[in-house]
C-alpha cells in the first residue's frame, strides 16, 4: 500500500525527522516526509486500518 498522509503541526526538519523514524520502525514501511509540505509519503505492506 501506498499513502500520502496529511501531517499537522511539524514546524521544523527535527518534527519531520521524527515523524519518519517513527513510520520507519513499522515493519515493512519506509517513508519521506516534508515539513514544508506538511506530509508524509508511507510506502510498503501496511493494513489499511493503520492509516
Amino acid at each position: 500500500m501506498d499513502a500520502t498522509l496529511r501531517i499537522n503541526d511539524m514546524t521544523c526538519e527535527h518534527c519531520a525527522v521524527a515523524v519518519r523514524r517513527a513510520l520507519d520502525k513499522l515493519e515493512g514501511v519506509s517513508a519521506q516526509v516534508s515539513y514544508a509540505e506538511g506530509l508524509a509519503r508511507v510506502e510498503g505492506g501496511c493494513a489499511d486500518d493503520w492509516v
